[in-house]
């Protein structure tokens, strides 16, 4: 299977109705983890990161940062690295109470989180992962504290991953899926990243931001191999018009992919035409609708490279040939490099426009449970602390089903306008 049948054409799976997008953050969602991915082939992936300390006033709360690693199919291999922030800052009191720790998971251990060590708010961690000799060999250290830990896991070194995560996280309940409290935290600082033992370019990394209540949170741009999640800006009104473009483009570009995946030498041509007409018409749609808006002058040249890009993949389209066998794999490989050209515009567009350039669709795996202590009594020091303790002998434990869960991460068709078009067999 391949990235490319799952990728979102025209860019984006939205959260929230497309009426509802405007010229700001506060009326669209866009998912609960900050930070970037990185596509293709993963054999290593490395990161440090300053632990996050809870600002005075901070309600209850969970946050997490990691790095982490999987493949392209849908409840794939998976594998993660970091360190949960848990804590909030009580009335009257000069300090936070919190309780940090270190943690890894993976598919084998069902996404559950494993307990490494304690860490400190300000300690400063460095985490890698690194296929080697038929192993996954996990690694941390607390530099502050001098603490750390090596881990191998043989269960999923023969899956071919596909995509590098450094991100922090807005933990969800792994019962209900409904979000749990993210505390005011200090700035997320990542440093050394790193995949398959080099630094990333800036130009090969997607963005995906986080939507807490009425803000956004975004990655910074990569400045030797480093940035920091900060609050987003507004988005502009021509980044929100973009977006509601692409919205509407992407479920029919889902339709298609899925149909044309499907098709052998003996689909019938009636449903060939059928489908690749209805595509074509809705790119046709699309390509309107991009071309006779007015755009900032900054911007235009590249809208007018996306319509270029976009009108020789409706060509494409329109060029599906009888499902002899030879005809259509060469007719895909020829489909699939357009889409790649399109893609590549796409993304420096998102980036010229400075919205998301990728989306997380999260499953509701088990995760970091936060009992109702922590979200209910958020002034009330002594049950939070007991909350703490409890959490953490959870967290050591890891045994009792539905207690101690821990995120995972499904990019599940990261976008095509904003993500190049890569192949990776599985």
């Amino acid at each position: 299977m391949s990235i490319g049948a799952r990728i979102l054409l025209l860019g984006f799976a939205l959260f929230a109705p497309v009426s509802a997008w405007a010229s700001d953050n506060r009326t669209a969602s866009f998912g609960s983890f900050a930070g970037y991915l990185w596509l293709g082939h993963v054999w290593s992936v490395h990161a440090s990161w300053t632990v996050p300390r809870v600002r005075r006033g901070s309600p209850a709360g969970i946050g997490a940062t990691w790095i982490g690693a999987q493949t392209a199919i849908p409840h794939g291999a998976f594998l993660q690295i970091g360190t949960v922030e848990e804590g909030f800052w009580p009335k009257h009191r000069r300090r936070a109470l919190n309780r940090d720790v270190a943690f890894w998971s993976d598919t084998d251990h069902h996404y559950r989180a494993q307990f490494i060590f304690v860490v400190g708010p300000g300690d400063r961690v460095s985490a890698s992962m690194r296929l080697a000799t038929g192993r996954w060999m996990l690694s941390i250290r607390d530099l502050t504290s001098g603490a750390r830990a090596h881990i191998s896991t043989p269960e999923e070194a023969s899956a071919s991953f596909a995509q590098a995560e450094w991100l922090q996280e807005d933990p969800r309940s792994g019962l209900d899926h409904a979000p749990v409290s993210y505390p005011k935290l200090s700035d997320v600082r990542f440093g050394g990243l790193e995949v398959d033992a080099r630094r990333p370019s800036y130009a090969a990394l997607y963005a995906t931001w986080m939507s807490l209540r009425r803000i956004a949170l975004a990655p910074s741009p990569l400045r030797e191999g480093s940035f920091y999640v900060h609050r987003a800006r507004p988005i502009s009104q021509a980044g929100a018009r973009y977006l509601r473009i692409a919205a509407i483009e992407d479920r029919a570009e889902q339709a298609f992919a899925a149909e044309m995946n499907g098709w052998s030498q003996t689909t019938p041509i009636a449903r060939v035409t059928a489908e690749r007409t209805r595509f074509a018409a809705a790119m046709r749609s699309n390509i309107h609708a991009l071309a006779s808006a007015g755009w900032p002058t900054p911007i235009a040249p590249l809208v007018t490279e996306l319509v270029r890009a976009a009108r020789a993949l409706r060509a494409q389209t329109d060029a599906a040939p009888h499902m002899t066998a030879s005809r259509l794999d060469s007719w895909k490989a020829r489909w699939h490099k357009d889409a790649a050209a399109l893609g590549h515009v796409a993304h420096r567009l998102r980036r010229a426009l400075q919205v998301p350039e990728a989306t997380p669709k999260t499953k509701a795996f088990r995760r970091i449970r936060q009992p109702r202590a922590a979200r209910t009594v958020a002034n009330n020091a002594e049950a939070l602390s007991a909350v703490l303790d409890h959490n953490t002998e959870t967290v050591r434990s890891a045994s009792a089903p539905g207690e101690n869960r821990t995120p995972d991460l499904r990019f599940e068709r990261p976008p095509l306008f904003g993500s190049p078009w890569r192949t990776v067999d599985h």
